[in-house]
């Protein structure tokens, strides 16, 4: 026989209001805190969602959602932070909140972008730029994150216009000290980052107006310094943030000179110590700059043995976009030490993360949006031609080729292969050996990036553009799009901003 049921005392309305008023003061709190302990903003945050899940009140449960994922930099684990910002956005719609629900979607993009899908955050924040709701602080974040997003993607030119002309003078209007820092201290780390490419072939940058300007060293640290003085300045008096403090050294450990390669590496590591505790993602790219310095400085085994803490804490914090990062320059060290099958095994596991972004979430609403390799204007390089690239068969460089001149085409595996003279078999190999995928995995893909740029960019209907990739139902279709992409075809459209004429869409 089942045992009775315990009534549950039911939580009265003076008990709710009491949780509501608690949850409400802890986000007041928390707003007024400097952004520099992410670890306890994330805690207080929980708390407060904990509370207003108690009290039954939605809209201060999505408040809580987006006061924990309101971070300038990388967010702690972003898959999660996704999911939960998801909720929330439409918690706000349906509340009638478009501000809230505005700078929900600059969070999520946030999110995107710290899960290595550049392309896609790009798409959402500028759904987010449109509402003329969006706050100032927000809409100055929104254009942080497009200059984050364009810069991975190579378009530095625009990169640069959204950081100067937009991203500083909103955040100084608005007062943000720490906007304007964070503003102050990414364009100090730009033009950082330029004078590392200006010296090394190996990690190339596209053409940029200011470039030739970096051929000047010593007058290009200086402005580099001077802005992240600028950026302390910026700051509450006596407030010190070791996001401006790692570009410091990184800047002055890129001059190559043996006595400042060694200082800024110690010093860097010191710093991914001294934050780990309350900044996990930080201390991740403050071991990821000392190991470019390390490595751009000559001293490739001391980069190499920064890379392990930095992966390791990228993973902890579950930054796709980090530890792929590291897998990257793992794999640069190690090639430049002559440890050719490590080098190898490392750039395949960047690879895997490129190719499976879409399938790495635990469950089926979690799923984000997948990007795509970077696909830079002109001559522009989007990885370095090291080594590892001339070792790739023949075979596998013309399918590669043909798949991105021809996918508009919708070309079959049988074609491919045909065209590159080897059994499917070889190709298949060489696929698994080099890419970690196969070729067929790997041109499905392809065809659903296309079919979703045509789907963004144009006003083709839906079942037409499923039919010109292959498609025999739009239900099969939106499914596979669904997988890959993260959302409905039709959702996916819902993000579009200015269409354009289908050939335009497809140069």
């Amino acid at each position: 026989m089942p045992a009775p049921t315990v009534p549950q005392p039911r939580a009265s309305s003076h008990s709710h209001t009491t949780l509501r008023q608690r949850a409400r003061a802890l986000l007041e709190d928390l707003a007024r805190r400097p952004p520099l302990d992410q670890v306890a903003r994330r805690t207080a945050a929980a708390q407060a969602q904990a509370w207003a899940v108690d009290a039954g009140d939605l809209v201060l449960e999505a408040e809580a959602v987006l006061a924990g994922a309101s971070w300038p930099s990388q967010l702690i684990d972003p898959l999660g932070a996704w999911s939960a910002l998801q909720r929330a956005e439409r918690i706000f719609r349906a509340n009638g909140l478009p501000a809230q629900a505005a700078a929900c979607q600059v969070a999520m993009a946030r999110a995107l972008y710290d899960l290595g899908q550049e392309r896609q955050a790009d798409v959402l924040v500028q759904a987010a730029l449109q509402a003329p709701t969006l706050p100032a602080p927000q809409r100055a974040k929104a254009y942080l994150l497009r200059f984050l997003a364009l810069g991975r993607m190579g378009q530095i030119e625009a990169a640069y216009e959204c950081l100067v002309d937009q991203a500083m003078p909103i955040a100084q209007a608005c007062g943000d000290g720490y906007l304007l820092a964070h503003a102050t201290s990414l364009k100090a780390w730009l033009i950082a980052r330029l004078m590392h490419s200006a010296g090394n072939p190996e990690v190339p940058l596209p053409a940029f107006a200011h470039l030739p300007k970096l051929r000047r060293e010593p007058a290009t640290l200086s402005h580099v310094l001077e802005l992240l003085d600028q950026a302390r300045a910026a700051l509450p008096q006596g407030t010190r943030w070791a996001e401006i403090e790692i570009t410091h050294h990184y800047a002055l450990g890129l001059t190559r000179r043996p006595a400042a390669v060694a200082a800024a590496g110690q010093a860097l590591s010191a710093l991914a110590r001294e934050v780990t505790d309350t900044d996990p993602p930080l201390a991740a790219w403050a071991c990821l700059c000392a190991a470019m310095v390390l490595h751009d400085g000559g001293d490739v085994a001391g980069a190499l043995a920064v890379l392990p803490q930095a992966l390791r804490v990228a993973e902890s914090a579950r930054l796709t976009v980090a530890v792929r990062d590291v897998l990257f320059y793992q794999s640069l060290c190690f090639e430049a030490a002559g440890d050719f099958p490590a080098a190898l095994a490392a750039y395949k596991r960047h690879y895997a993360l490129i190719m499976n972004a879409a399938g790495s979430a635990e469950h089926a609403d979690q799923r984000v949006p997948a990007d795509v390799e970077p696909q830079l204007p002109g001559d522009a390089v989007a990885e370095p031609l090291h080594r590892l690239r001339a070792l790739e068969p023949t075979c596998l460089k013309r399918a590669l080729r043909l798949i991105e001149l021809r996918v508009a085409e919708n070309p079959s595996v049988a074609e491919v292969v045909a065209a590159c003279g080897v059994s499917r078999r070889t190709l298949d190999d060489a696929f698994k050996s080099a890419r970690a995928t196969t070729l067929s995995a790997y041109l499905k893909r392809k065809k659903l990036e296309f079919a979703a740029n045509l789907v963004l960019h144009t006003d083709r209907p839906i079942r037409d553009i499923a039919a010109s990739m292959g498609y025999r139902s739009a239900a099969l279709f939106a499914s596979e799009f669904r997988e890959q992409m993260g959302m409905l075809p039709s959702q996916w459209r819902s993000l579009q901003t200015t269409p354009v004429s289908p050939a335009a869409a497809s140069l």
